[in-house]
C-alpha cells in the first residue's frame, strides 16, 4: 500500500492518489483522477422511481364538507371521470403529462443500464420542465375555475389545492440531474 507524500496516509492501490487529501501520486495521475464512490447509480434509479411514484401520488386535492377527493396524474381517485368530463375541469389532459413523466423514468433506467449517463442531463431537465409546466398549468386552471364560479376566491382556494405528487416529481427530476452531475465528476 502506497503512502501519501502530503499527509502520510496509507491508501489502496486502486486509487490514483490519496482519497483523504486528493494528492496525486508522485509519478501518476492528477487530483482529478482520484477515485470517488459511484453515487450516480442510486441517484439515477432513485430519481426514476420518484418520477413513477410522483405520477401515482395526488396531483390535485378537492375538499368540501361532504366531498373529498385526490387525483393523480395517471388518473386515479374516486369521481375522477365525472370531474374530468366537466367543461371547466382543472384536470383535463393531465394524464398525458403522467405518461410522459413515466416515459422519462423508463428512459432514465435504460440510460443507466446501457451506461450512457450523459443522456441523464436530457431526461432530468425535460422531466423538470414537464413537472414545472404541469404544476403551473394546474395552478392556472385552478385559478380560472375559482374565478369562473364567482364565489369568494379566499373561500375556495383552500378547497382546491395541488397535491403532494409534485414534490416527488421535482425531487425525482433533481435526483436524475444529480446523477448526471456526479457521473460527469467521476468521468463516466
Amino acid at each position: 500500500m502506497p503512502d501519501c507524500a502530503k499527509c502520510g496516509a496509507h491508501y489502496d492501490e486502486r486509487f490514483d492518489g490519496c482519497p483523504l487529501c486528493a494528492n496525486a501520486v508522485a509519478g501518476g495521475g492528477s487530483p482529478r483522477n482520484v477515485y470517488l464512490p459511484d453515487i450516480s447509480t442510486p441517484f439515477g434509479y432513485g430519481g426514476a422511481l420518484l418520477l413513477v411514484v410522483g405520477t401515482l401520488l395526488p396531483a390535485l386535492k378537492l375538499s368540501a364538507i361532504v366531498f373529498n377527493a385526490e387525483f393523480s396524474l395517471l388518473g386515479g381517485g374516486p369521481g375522477f371521470e365525472a370531474i374530468r368530463a366537466s367543461a371547466n375541469s382543472p384536470i383535463q389532459n393531465f394524464q398525458i403529462l403522467g405518461v410522459v413523466l413515466v416515459a422519462f423514468a423508463i428512459g432514465t433506467v435504460a440510460l443507466m443500464l446501457i451506461k450512457m449517463r450523459f443522456g441523464l442531463w436530457a431526461t432530468g431537465a425535460l422531466a423538470l420542465a414537464v413537472t414545472a409546466y404541469g404544476y403551473l398549468t394546474l395552478n392556472s386552471k385552478i385559478a380560472e375555475l375559482i374565478v369562473s364560479t364567482g364565489a369568494d376566491p379566499r373561500a375556495l382556494s383552500g378547497m382546491i389545492q395541488p397535491g403532494s405528487g409534485w414534490i416527488a416529481l421535482t425531487a425525482g427530476s433533481l435526483l436524475i440531474l444529480a446523477s448526471a452531475f456526479t457521473s460527469m465528476l467521476n468521468g463516466r
